[in-house]
């Protein structure tokens, strides 16, 4: 996998999901991505931010963010991300309209 075909990737689990989590309420509203430096490393940290501290923990609780997680990798390996690849990928939570750009682990 190239650099150019992992970012391809991404841009197309990143507008999956955010469609998915919008056509079943989630209220997950923007999505960020991190990739290494090294361009032989192709892990990658997918940031969800969710709308209010409210829905963090009650995302968390019900399942949906681990349903959101499984529904980014769905999305990665529909556009061609290499499979060995998935375990890679690290997922954080963040927030975004009640105190501005948090993070959480």
């Amino acid at each position: 996998m190239t650099r150019e075909q992992q970012f391809a990737t991404i841009s197309a689990a990143k507008a999956h999901v955010l469609q998915w989590a919008e056509s079943r309420h989630v209220p997950l509203v923007h999505v960020d991505v991190v990739v290494p430096f090294v361009e032989t490393d192709f892990s990658l940290s997918v940031w969800l931010f969710y709308d209010t501290d409210a829905s963090v923990s009650a995302c968390s609780l019900s399942g949906t963010t681990a349903a959101v997680q499984a529904e980014y990798r769905a999305g990665l390996s529909a556009a061609g991300y290499d499979l060995g690849l998935l375990p890679q990928v690290e997922f954080y939570m963040g927030l975004t309209r009640e105190r501005g750009p948090a993070l959480r682990g």
